[in-house]
């Protein structure tokens, strides 16, 4: 999801990727550009690479639904699950429902549910790892 964008951001303001990263939640999808607090530029361009992105993600999204709902003896899709570092940008997961056929929900495990959301956004993808079969 966000990896790539957040890297591309990154290299081109010379950023480390936690501080790429913290940009891109500051800036997010919903609030016009003028309402953000920062430099102007790098603020534009937080919002441009986060547009590509969540363009690209849904294109690959839609594909992914084509092909699974093109397979002999699939049960249709009834919602996307989405989870990771992604879910804390305001406007992502709107962005995302606007242009998919499907109801998206953030999946956290209830064990992460007292931890601040970001934190527990981040926390998602080790936790799952760790659990045992």
């Amino acid at each position: 999801g966000l990896a790539t964008v957040n890297s591309r951001f990154g290299t081109a303001h010379g950023l480390s990727p936690e501080h790429a990263e913290q940009w891109l939640a500051h800036v997010g999808l919903e609030q016009p550009l003028e309402q953000i607090e920062g430099d102007a530029q790098i603020v534009a361009d937080a919002r441009r690479h986060l547009e590509e992105g969540v363009t690209a993600l849904l294109d690959e999204l839609r594909l992914s639904l084509d092909y699974y709902g093109s397979q002999e003896g699939t049960l249709p899709a009834q919602r996307i699950v989405v989870c990771g570092p992604g879910v804390a940008i305001p406007g992502l997961i709107a962005r995302m429902e606007a242009g998919l056929p499907l109801p998206i929900s953030v999946g956290r495990p209830s064990a992460l549910e007292g931890f601040d959301p970001n934190v527990a956004a981040r926390l998602t993808l080790p936790f799952g790892l760790a659990l045992e079969q």
